[in-house]
């Protein structure tokens, strides 16, 4: 196969044929995934939302109960995991490579927008679930301020990295 490229310098643009050289197009995600990862992380944070919602407004300790906590915490989890996987998923498309190539990448799909709030969502989720399962908060309000703080930045993230604010099309 061979790829045409434009010559200019003559006034006239011509067409030359580079042999050996395949004009392919770069390699893209599939949609399918995408959208998978997009959605499975809304689900994740319908989750955490809901059982949090739940527990101040409806019932009282509902987030302490071990299924409720394990499901929360999963679902914390889940957002840090499939933000990575956005993450490479945006690497790759910097790239024009494949999701599992893209790993060298990473730092310029952080340096856009879109790149910095999936990154930020990461450590976030992971700041989320420390407060929740692992640090021992004596105080009632201050744990639910600093809860209520990360979920309020955690929520920014989508926003952040959504179309809005990071893409061509704001």
């Amino acid at each position: 196969a061979t790829a045409t490229t434009a010559v200019v310098g003559t006034g006239v643009d011509a067409v030359a044929e580079t042999p050996g050289v395949i004009d392919e197009e770069p390699f893209s995600t599939p949609s399918a995934a995408r959208w998978l990862a997009r959605y499975l992380s809304y689900l994740a944070l319908l989750v955490v939302v809901g059982v949090a919602l739940t527990d101040a407004l409806i019932w009282h300790g509902a987030g302490r109960r071990p299924l409720l906590a394990r499901l929360v915490s999963r679902s914390l989890g889940a957002i840090g995991a499939l933000a990575l996987v956005q993450l490479l998923v945006l690497a790759s498309d910097i790239e024009g490579v494949a999701s599992w190539s893209a790993l060298g990448s990473l730092d310029r799909a952080v340096g856009t927008t879109a790149g910095l709030a999936l990154l930020v969502r990461v450590a976030l989720a992971a700041t989320a679930w420390l407060l929740l399962r692992r640090m021992q908060i004596a105080s009632a309000e201050i744990r639910m301020a600093a809860l209520g703080a990360v979920g309020v930045a955690l929520l920014a993230t989508w926003a952040a990295a959504g179309h809005a604010s990071s893409q061509r099309w704001p």
